[in-house]
């Protein structure tokens, strides 16, 4: 029977794990926010193509960033997760790293 020896520094990579899953909370209220602005009520996905207003615009964006966040978190977990027992400092490293890129897309 094979045995897996976690690092003791594993821990760091479990913790820029969970960083994804604020980063999913952030995306929420940032979506929220913009969609009470732009009065988008649910279950409208989007604002309609026919609305060009700035506040529309800008809910739209925040909207496709906070689903291509969710279209990519599930591959950067597994890979973050599997790295991690190799190069647990060095996956932590890049799993914070992505989270703090995807807050600057938000923002962006």
């Amino acid at each position: 029977m094979a045995t897996i020896t976690l690092d003791p520094n594993y821990g760091y990579v479990l913790l820029a794990a969970a960083s994804t899953f604020v980063m999913n909370a952030i995306h929420t209220v940032n979506t929220g926010k913009y969609r009470k602005a732009a009065k988008v009520p649910y279950p409208a996905a989007y604002a309609p193509d026919s609305r060009t207003d700035e506040a529309a615009v800008r809910f739209n964006c925040a909207q496709r960033a906070h689903a291509h966040f969710i279209e990519n978190q599930v591959t950067t977990l597994g890979s973050l997760v599997l790295a991690g027992l190799r190069f647990p400092l060095t996956a932590a490293f890049f799993g914070l790293g992505w989270s703090v890129s995807r807050y600057f897309y938000m923002t962006g």
